[in-house]
């Protein structure tokens, strides 16, 4: 009975919002009137009738007739830009885009948030692929998403090019009530090596991990109050998770994200 209550508490928190359909405006990269860049900007807010990119003739499967070549060289990438609607701290979060390289430099593609100098994912297939990156919001507000194209050559020798973008979408899957450590004197995860450290206030029943869908990937317990724990989660995969530490009467969610 315990488990079952576990996976109802955990599916309350992993409560799906409705999809937010207007996170993206113009994913698509054209209208009724064919190719237009509305909804997008450059790094520095340029219109877009001034936007150094190309129409390409060709769209992502189900994505109407055009898709955006933003220009690059080998040491510059001009970006194109979109400001998402308003998330709440909590959030979880999927965007998704198709894209397509077909000189397949490295990292010819790449997805960049907030403004972050490393890339959140990149592609360099040679035909159209599905790109999908999901992560949690750690405090309401506004998502800012970037794209940049990675070009071969000489420095300054620009291809107009590089890599072809469409279909960007982005939904709200779901939400997780992140609550004030109530239960740790520490707790501490490293995305990079998945190291989970843990020191309970109190004695514990035990900590589990569930990814979105609310499934137990990893479970350790009882932890004893006052001795720190270390935990390797090297069986996760790239993504937003959340611990549940399981004290005698109630629980707590603690917010994960693997990269």
């Amino acid at each position: 009975m315990r488990y079952q209550f576990h996976l109802a508490f955990v599916a309350l928190l992993l409560a799906c919002s409705i999809p937010a359909s207007a996170q993206i405006v113009n994913g698509s990269f054209e209208d009724d009137n064919g190719f237009t860049m509305d909804g997008w900007t450059d790094a520095f807010g340029t219109p877009p009738a001034s936007l150094n990119v190309s129409p390409i003739s060709e769209a992502a499967p189900g994505f109407g007739t055009w898709s955006v070549a933003p220009h690059a060289s080998q040491s510059y990438g001009y970006s194109i830009v979109q400001h998402s609607g308003l998330l709440q701290s909590g959030d979880i979060y999927t965007l998704s885009f198709w894209a397509k390289c077909p000189y397949q430099y490295s990292q010819c593609a790449c997805l960049y948030i907030n403004g972050s100098n490393n890339a959140a994912v990149c592609t360099n297939e040679p035909v159209w692929t599905e790109v999908i990156f999901t992560d949690t919001i750690n405090a309401t507000g506004i998502l800012r998403i970037q794209f940049k194209t990675r070009s071969k050559g000489l420095t300054g020798n620009q291809n107009p090019t590089p890599a072809y973008i469409d279909g960007v979408s982005m939904q709200v899957i779901g939400h997780v009530d992140v609550q004030e450590n109530q239960f740790a004197d520490a707790f501490h995860f490293d995305s990079e090596s998945r190291v989970l450290t843990f020191k309970a206030k109190r004695n514990l029943n035990g900590l589990s991990v569930h990814d979105i869908s609310g499934r137990v990937v990893q479970r350790f317990g009882p932890l004893p109050a006052g001795q720190e724990s270390i935990h390797a989660l090297d069986m996760l995969t790239p993504g937003p998770y959340i611990a549940i530490a399981e004290g005698l009467d109630s629980y707590q969610a603690l917010k994960l994200v693997v990269h």
